[in-house]
């Protein structure tokens, strides 16, 4: 069963295409969207025969919907014991390093979000990505984690939350280091310059990375592209179910 999950899908203030940037202003976070995407799928699948077989798949921010329900069919899960068999994604920013899926193309990193999410015993996994797709394959050494993370939590509808959120978000960067700046300070200057370096070439690396981004448009040519000879990631995922 493949059933499109009723929440808002919304990035908080900022707008999808052809929507009011005035209604978007008070939409719920991505975090908020997410979880609450969660919910309700959870329950439609409890509301299933308990041997009903189950089949997840999402895009983008729904394919990070999907990650976090496969989560629940694993030990401990809400949903465990239930019937999965299989899990298809595309430009997933939960999707774990390395193969895309077997005999698929092999990529550096993983998404976006740093999650690892097990996948359940008997599952068949599928998480299509591009190379130049930051949201399925984010250079660790940049500052894309920290965009991500502080662009994920961003809402206009509860502000003390926002400004507490995004405090928080900055306090996990290394970018900390500038609050306590001493340029006329040789001592200080030496002392910190490895973390200059490394911040100059984590500034590079996202600026590479989102380049690549806006040029290719990966995100956007999972229908187009093929991933493989013959093969677009749409196709493939196709094929694979049937």
């Amino acid at each position: 069963m493949m059933c499109p999950p009723d929440y808002s899908a919304s990035f908080g203030p900022v707008p999808a295409a052809g929507s009011s940037i005035f209604k978007a202003l008070g939409a719920p976070s991505y975090e908020e969207s997410v979880l609450a995407a969660v919910e309700v799928t959870v329950g439609q699948i409890l509301r299933l025969p308990e041997d009903h077989p189950i089949v997840l798949g999402g895009y983008s921010q729904g394919a990070h919907v999907a990650e976090l329900v496969m989560a629940e069919f694993n030990p401990g899960g809400r949903l465990a014991g239930r019937n999965l068999w299989a899990v298809y994604t595309f430009g997933n920013p939960c999707r774990p390093t390395g193969v895309t899926f077997p005999n698929g193309n092999a990529l550096p990193w993983g998404g976006i979000t740093k999650m690892n999410v097990p996948v359940p015993q008997g599952c068949l996994y599928r998480s299509y990505a591009f190379h130049d797709d930051m949201y399925a394959n984010a250079n660790p050494d940049s500052y894309l984690f920290d965009f991500y993370a502080g662009l994920t939590d961003l809402q206009f509808h509860n502000p003390w939350k926002a400004v507490q959120d995004l405090l928080l978000n900055l306090s996990k960067t290394d970018l900390m280091i500038l609050f306590g700046a001493k340029p006329t300070s040789f001592t200080w200057i030496i002392g910190n310059l490895p973390k200059f370096i490394s911040m100059s070439r984590k500034a590079v690396n996202s600026l590479d990375a989102a380049a690549r981004f806006v040029r290719s448009n990966a995100h956007g040519r999972y229908a187009e592209w093929e991933i493989i000879p013959g093969f677009t990631p749409v196709f493939h995922c196709i094929r694979s179910m049937k």
